[in-house]
């Protein structure tokens, strides 16, 4: 079984303007060139759990490389995938379709991402649309690949997620970058100290979608050796960016991880 966990390119005005999808918890377009690049979270820890599980499962970040149509179609239709899973957003949904329909000429299409999650009933009813995963998508993924059946995949959060193997990481992660004024120039390794949040805004979209509403902390070891084994395979990291829905929570916990 071999699968694509793709975020495909998305260029909009002509090429003058690529979007942000897959990692961030708000997508937008902006000018090309500009160097934000958000780490794919929930992609690359799908990818780690299906190859730990024994699928031949691929990562590409069609975003971060800024790779063409032309180019991400062409490795489609050249490999062969049983199944593509892209990750969607509410602003790029009517681009990610037109994609999907092109992408059904030669592998099985499934969604996820908080527009997949939301609109489940919808978007199945589409003929090249075979699957929707709904929420965070290692478990679900999974079950998608080991029975092939062509449906809506509910929720299956991860209680402990110390039980997650860390996230999908090659040298690419070098290109990743969240960095505000006070970040250090160089590199910089984006991090998951927990998923959710304990509080309900109503403003919120992520915690309430993707994982229900429920909050799930890692121990500030699992933190550190993830830490520790991510530096010794890529060193030349700068900074650490702690990329959590609401990171702060638990003065002890946070002593303890400082």
């Amino acid at each position: 079984m071999r699968v694509l966990l793709s975020n495909p390119p998305w260029f909009i005005e002509g090429g003058n303007r690529w979007g942000i999808r897959a990692g961030s918890r708000w997508p937008f377009t902006l000018p090309c060139g500009s160097g934000y690049y958000p780490f794919p979270f929930l992609m690359s820890h799908a990818a780690s759990y299906l190859r730990e599980n024994g699928i031949e499962a691929y990562m590409v970040d069609s975003i971060l490389t800024r790779e063409s149509y032309n180019s991400f179609i062409k490795r489609i239709k050249e490999i062969k995938f049983d199944w593509v899973i892209i990750e969607t957003s509410t602003p790029s949904i009517e681009h990610d379709l037109k994609l999907c329909e092109d992408i059904s000429k030669y592998s099985k299409v499934a969604l996820s991402g908080p527009h997949a999650t939301t609109f489940a009933e919808e978007l199945i009813k589409k003929p090249y649309i075979k699957a929707i995963l709904k929420g965070e998508y290692e478990k679900n993924s999974l079950e998608l690949l080991r029975t092939g059946e062509e449906k809506v995949y509910d929720y299956n959060l991860t209680e402990d997620i110390n039980t997650l193997p860390f996230p999908y990481r090659d040298y690419s992660i070098y290109n990743y970058a969240d960095h505000f004024p006070v970040t250090p120039k160089g590199p910089q390794l984006q991090i998951w100290g927990s998923r959710g949040c304990p509080f309900k805004c109503v403003f919120c979209l992520w915690p309430p979608i993707m994982y229900k509403n429920k909050y799930r902390a890692r121990k500030p070891s699992n933190i550190l050796e993830e830490i520790k084994v991510t530096l010794k395979n890529f060193p030349k990291f700068r900074s650490i960016y702690f990329d959590d829905d609401t990171f702060n929570i638990g003065k002890d916990r946070m002593m303890e991880i400082c």
